[in-house]
């Protein structure tokens, strides 16, 4: 070798374990430049030198300093996290948790009948651990005191008490499981921070809903599982493991699906719904387009494998959001109904906003306007039950949120709209904008501009003196983009 050669070696670093697939890379030489970066392994010919390599697994860093003056071969064994649900590798996982959940997720708690058939809903809720159990203190005396369950009219089905739960409030755990029809429901909570969560049942599939608990509810630790009656636990577990990590990931803005996981939910090699559904998300998500055929694939399997999957609004939000990555035509399509996961519910929202005359989304208003932010999952503020029928189609442009006498408009969104259209400048706006901007419906700001416009003209309108000294501006510009005569 000359001497003036650098020595070049042979480096190789690779993940091991459950979920090795799922952990980045990052590996900077000495003065601080970034090599190469990958997930799951890297493998280059290197200069003699000091390297240092950064492992991201399970929203942790770890650092490793290496020193390159032979042939290097590492390895990082992978470590499960903490999740709601169970699973052999995760360390969260107990066996009076496990060992309960599996055996109630297979037996009614009414009359303790297996279920073996039908679709169901299955709650189960846990501390950590009974040690955290024992150190919380002036805790709710049953973790269900305040949760009950809905129809998709908002008729109560159960309340989570004594009557219709099991509860070891020692070790710390709670479960529910009832036989119910396939369609929408709704977990409502009434604490400090009220909320409502959509879950959504397929017909034959158990619809599972796993919560931590400390004090309270930790709600971003939620997580909505599918499983079929008689399954083995052990084939569909890996399945909720990965989809836990998609979840966690998503929740953290990190969109990335590994190739293999891709390849074998298009090839229908999945035991639970949920996967193949965050799946879709995740990798619609991300930048990438080479295998869009992909997720076509799995979305007919989807529709092949459950009856009811196409009424869904989660199938629906997935369909257009792979029209908008890979350019199709925007299909026509009407939201009615909550998804469970939050980017469902923007996407309609945005292409709502893009694409009016094809995208309608009706009776969400209450919906849009008050969802939570620090969850994956769509959870907004309890929706009180509406006496009046049913709308549809394109009534819900005007008589959606408000009365036949004008509301005040003192709700965030008509204050955001009369701000923004009390300046001259503001009116060359249009509806479209407005919504797009502001994560609405069209519909809902057509509303808010009606429900304005009445107000100011059927009252002497106080509220806006200080608010708005221009009166007629913000009159104008609402005449102009709702055309009102």
């Amino acid at each position: 070798m000359n001497s003036k050669e650098k020595a070049v070696y042979q480096f190789n670093f690779v993940a091991e374990g459950p979920l090795s697939e799922f952990v980045f890379l990052e590996l900077f030489d000495g003065v601080g430049k970034l090599v190469a970066e990958k997930y799951k392994s890297i493998s280059e010919q290197l200069e003699r030198g000091l390297y240092q390599m950064n492992i991201y697994s399970n929203e942790k860093l770890e650092t490793q300093t290496i020193r390159l003056d032979k042939d290097y071969y590492g390895n990082y064994e992978n470590k499960g996290s903490y999740s709601s649900i169970s699973g052999y590798f995760l360390e969260s996982s107990h066996e009076y948790y496990t060992e309960t959940s599996k055996f109630w997720s297979d037996h009614f708690i009414l009359d303790e009948k297996k279920y073996d058939e039908g679709s169901s809903v299955f709650i189960f809720f846990r501390y950590p651990d009974r040690e955290i159990r024992d150190q919380q203190k002036n805790v709710a005396e049953s973790m269900g005191w305040r949760f009950s369950l809905l129809d998709k009219n908002r008729n109560l089905l159960f309340r989570l008490n004594e009557n219709h739960i099991k509860e070891d409030k020692d070790a710390g755990w709670l479960v529910f499981h009832a036989p119910l029809d396939a369609g929408i429901y709704y977990l409502v909570y009434n604490g400090p921070v009220k909320r409502e969560i959509p879950l959504y049942v397929f017909e034959d599939w158990q619809t599972q809903f796993f919560l931590t608990f400390k004090r309270t509810p930790i709600f971003p630790t939620a997580r909505i599982l599918f499983r079929k009656p008689n399954s083995a636990f052990d084939i569909f577990e890996y399945d909720n493991m990965e989809v836990d990590k998609l979840l966690r990931n998503m929740q953290n803005a990190i969109y990335h699906v590994p190739k293999q996981l891709l390849e074998k939910t298009a090839s229908d090699n999945w035991q639970n719904p949920m996967l193949a559904m965050v799946v879709c998300y995740v990798y619609l998500m991300c930048s990438e387009v080479e295998h869009h055929h992909f997720i076509k694939k799995i979305l007919e399997n989807l529709k092949t494998r459950i009856p009811n999957a196409s009424y869904c609004p989660d199938i629906k939000a997935i369909e257009l959001l792979a029209a908008v990555r890979f350019e199709k035509e925007i299909p026509s399509l009407i939201l009615d109904e909550p998804c469970m996961l939050k980017v469902g519910f923007k996407t309609f929202l945005e292409q709502a906003a893009r694409n009016p005359e094809k995208i309608k989304i009706i009776e969400l208003n209450e919906i849009i306007t008050s969802l939570h932010g620090d969850m994956v999952w769509s959870s907004y503020r309890p929706i009180e039950k509406k006496k009046s029928q049913r709308l549809s189609g394109n009534e819900i442009g005007l008589k959606m949120s408000f009365s036949e006498f004008a509301v005040e408009p003192k709700d965030w969104l008509s204050q955001t709209i009369m701000n923004q259209l009390s300046s001259e400048n503001s009116g060359q706006n249009t509806v479209a904008d407005l919504a797009f901007q502001l994560q609405v419906s069209p519909d809902m700001v057509k509303s808010c501009l009606v429900n304005i416009d009445s107000y100011l003209s059927n009252s002497e309108a106080d509220i806006f003196e200080n608010f708005n000294p221009v009166q007629k501006v913000l009159k104008l510009n609402i005449e102009k983009l709702v055309k009102i005569k």
